[in-house]
């Protein structure tokens, strides 16, 4: 879904490449954008603290499987600087690094490790979701926010392995939605239809 070379592949260089298109620039401000507006949903839901539901992290997963790991991170940077910003708090280089590693190793996942051709997509999408929230969220942002909110982060493992859950169902759903992700292809890499 991603550009590719001759073999399918997606390739580092293809990928650093993509920053160079106006297209997916706009569709990854879109994306961190959308990314801003689901939590500030969820700030508005809950409280702002070491423990909130939010599905902040959809849009970046979404530009991960689409563009590939930087550009999946560089969604992610924007959004929590864009959060930050807005809601007038100090970034967080932690939690900063955090959100960047959720799209930087679900796109790894997603389109470097070797999968099978035929099928095994939505185990792809599913493993992605965990690896990213394994280490940017219950790792990387744990520790983040383990300096202000103590141990109480630690009631974010079981809370964001649930989460992982209902995104990868919802992304699952997302990317086998050929109507969803032809549009993504045709409109914003210009890709011709096989």
């Amino acid at each position: 879904m991603s550009r590719q070379n001759e073999n399918g592949k997606l390739t580092v260089r293809r990928e650093i490449a993509m920053f160079a298109s106006v297209r997916v620039l706009s569709f990854a401000a879109m994306l961190a954008a959308i990314s801003v507006v689901l939590s500030f949903i969820a700030k508005a839901v809950f409280p702002t603290g070491a423990i909130r539901v939010t599905f902040e992290n959809l849009p970046v997963f979404l530009g991960s499987f689409f563009f590939g790991p930087c550009v999946g991170a560089f969604i992610a940077v924007a959004a929590d600087l864009l959060s930050c910003l807005a809601s007038g708090m100090a970034p967080n280089p932690i939690i900063t690094l955090g959100a960047a590693l959720i799209g930087a190793v679900s796109g790894v996942v997603y389109h470097y490790l070797p999968w099978r051709e035929n099928g095994g997509n939505s185990l792809r999408t599913v493993l992605s979701v965990l690896a990213g929230h394994l280490i940017g969220s219950m790792a990387v942002k744990s520790a983040g926010l383990f300096i202000l909110f103590g141990w109480a982060v630690l009631y974010r493992i079981p809370l964001y392995a649930a989460i992982a859950a209902a995104e990868s169902f919802v992304l699952v759903y997302l990317m086998r939605n050929k109507a969803f992700s032809g549009q993504i292809v045709d409109k914003v890499m210009r890709r011709k239809q096989k």
